[in-house]
């Protein structure tokens, strides 16, 4: 049985505002993974990069941690022609003789989130190789015999082979546009759902049964949950250090919770206010009808 407060044009801007906000995640998380990259220490790596460019770096060096103790000297990244950049800092062994320890839980990878921006300013033609390596050691306390550790030390050494491109032929060009579009369809969603709830919706905006029953209006519910659904695939990108892309996506899913919640408060505010005027003039009716009784006693 249908739900008699809920009506087509609703079903239609829950249906809208929902399938936009899964295709803004789904475009905004491609957009992100071309500035995302997962570098393995058994494997060389070779992005396509274009200068000035800031990308996310996952670096797996293949370590399994104890109670996350480890230690390391600084990750480095080399590149002909440039100068030598420190990637992460060295980090001092942080344990001593005895480690208090499970032997299942307490064990997990370890995992280094880093970014680099590649200079503007690099020489050379527009399309070019630019190759280097990333080294570094890190060492960590692994489980040796029954009740025993041994402290031991793994080297990163990944080739890298970058691909220069000119800034205007990125691969993800497409990808950008399509985020926008979706961005500016929840744009106009949110901007022109009171006005079409307030001329095609006659029925009662913030049902009181659904209000006794949920505490909320379903709207600022949806509201809620479509902002708290992309704030929590937003933080995702958090796991890979910074990008070029972040400010962008986090602007536009910004932009859109805050319109959201702007179209609640506007059509509350409408919707009172249309519900005074209905009152007002069934008033005023229900005089008109009493004085004319009256007089034509």
């Amino acid at each position: 049985m249908d739900n008699p407060n809920t009506t087509p044009t609703r079903q239609l801007i829950i249906i809208l505002t929902m399938v936009i906000a899964g295709m803004y995640i789904l475009y905004a998380n491609l957009y992100a993974d071309c500035f995302r990259h997962k570098i393995s220490n058994t494997a060389s790596w070779s992005p396509t990069v274009f200068r000035g460019e800031t990308i996310a770096l996952r670096v797996d060096p293949h370590v399994t941690t104890v109670n996350d103790l480890w230690g390391s000297r600084a990750i480095i990244l080399h590149l002909a022609g440039l100068k030598d950049v420190q990637l992460a800092p060295p980090k001092p062994s942080n344990w001593g003789d005895t480690i208090f320890t499970s032997n299942k839980r307490d064990r997990q990878a370890l995992t280094f989130n880093l970014s680099y921006t590649f200079p503007s300013s690099l020489a050379g033609p527009d399309r070019q190789i630019v190759d280097g390596t990333i080294t570094g050691d890190v060492f960590y306390p692994e489980p040796f015999g029954a009740f025993e550790f041994q402290d031991k030390t793994v080297h990163i050494n990944i080739p890298v082979h970058a691909h220069l491109i000119p800034s205007d032929e990125v691969p993800w060009k497409d990808i950008k546009i399509i985020l926008y579009i979706i961005a500016c369809l929840g744009m106009l969603v949110f901007v022109f759902t009171p006005a079409i709830l307030l001329k095609y919706d006659k029925r009662n905006f913030w049902p009181t049964e659904h209000k006794k029953r949920y505490g909320m209006s379903r709207w600022l519910f949806l509201v809620v949950l479509y902002g708290g659904g992309l704030l929590i695939a937003l933080v995702t990108f958090a796991g890979y250090g910074s990008a070029s892309c972040y400010g962008e996506i986090y602007t536009l899913a910004g932009i859109l919770i805050v319109l959201a919640l702007v179209a609640v408060i506007a059509t509350t505010i409408t919707k009172k206010i249309q519900l005074q005027k209905t009152v007002d003039t069934l008033a005023r009716r229900s005089s008109i009808y009493l004085l004319s009784r009256v007089e034509s006693e």
